[in-house]
């Protein structure tokens, strides 16, 4: 007889799901848990809905749970695989999705001068926006995806940046905001962004982005844009600070190896007995912190094991008058 196991699937995108051949459950659905055979298992979904300008295509994959090193069958990224405590699983699926016909437009344009002769920038939109470069004869001389679907309230400007002309693109996307920058004299996409705000500097740029938890935000800056180099990063908590969103900025500076943030978060007994080396030498290297095993006492990392498979580490920790007073792993 087979072991039964606990397995959680994760699926934003509106269909059924059919376990082995066997209806499962229809998604997007909070919680979605069943117990299964721990053996080798088939998923299949069947979209009940579609993208905007997309059409999500039905899809299987098979996940082996038997074995000691889990595994998927066809590991294209489709579906990635969790390893929880107590011998729990996570699937969570990503259906591919083929874009809508459509015929393109311009969504806004810009023409400037770069340094010598005169170019056209374009925000054009089919299935997906894309930015383009062209001469004055018409020649594309750049092309680059912005976004999937239709950029909102598309705009183009220039900056002169360490005696350079850049080419900016903005607008309102899923994310948030959407910020590209390209070098027309290198021809070079320089960044591109989904951010929750931005602002530029003298010669840089500084991004804010999500992190979790509505008061945790991670502030990515670079002072030399157009030489590409890697940003800074800065998590940044907001006051008062409840517990489960102290948990996830502890995960995220600590993987960030952000030290002031981390450390800052501790009480200050705690911050006494360990240093931010023996802080990150216990937390080990994580990808990302796993939000649906975080909660008021605890927080969930994820340690890439395999392209696709992940497996989760469980923290406990006491919270006291907004600091975080002990931390133990489950």
């Amino acid at each position: 007889m087979q072991t039964p196991t606990l397995l959680y699937v994760e699926c934003a995108a509106p269909g059924l799901l059919r376990l082995d051949g066997a209806p499962f459950a229809q998604t997007p659905a909070e919680g979605l848990c069943r117990y299964v055979a721990r053996t080798a298992l088939t998923m299949e979904f069947l979209p009940m809905g579609n993208p905007p300008g997309g059409v999500f295509l039905p899809f299987a994959r098979q996940i082996d749970l038997s074995a000691d090193a889990p595994r998927i069958f066809e590991n294209d990224g489709a579906a990635e695989l969790f390893v929880l405590p107590a011998e729990a699983f996570a699937l969570r699926l990503h259906p591919p999705a083929l874009p809508r016909p459509q015929l393109p437009r311009t969504l806004t344009q810009l023409r400037f001068s770069p340094g010598s002769g005169t170019v056209t920038a374009e925000i054009c939109a089919d299935a997906d926006t894309d930015l383009l470069l062209s001469d004055a004869a018409g020649n594309v001389l750049f092309a680059c995806s912005l976004c999937a679907g239709e950029l909102k309230e598309p705009r183009l400007f220039t900056r002169r940046m360490e005696g350079r002309v850049l080419l900016f693109a903005e607008g309102k996307c899923e994310g948030g905001v959407l910020f590209a920058c390209v070098d027309p004299a290198s021809r070079r996409l320089l960044s591109r962004e989904e951010c929750l705000s931005y602002r530029l500097l003298d010669a840089g740029a500084e991004w804010v982005f999500p992190l979790g938890a509505p008061e945790v935000t991670l502030h990515c800056r670079t002072d030399r844009l157009s030489s590409g180099g890697a940003p800074s990063h800065r998590v940044q908590t907001a006051a008062p600070l409840p517990a489960r969103s102290a948990g996830i900025a502890l995960a995220e500076a600590v993987r960030l190896r952000d030290g002031e943030a981390a450390m800052s978060l501790l009480e200050p007994s705690l911050r006494a007995q360990l240093s931010f080396s023996d802080l990150c030498e216990f937390w080990g290297e994580t990808d990302e912190v796993y939000l649906p095993l975080c909660r008021d006492a605890q927080v969930a990392v994820c340690q890439k094991t395999a392209p696709h498979m992940f497996s989760v580490r469980v923290f406990d920790f006491a919270f006291a008058q907004g600091k975080i007073a002990d931390l133990t792993e489950q």
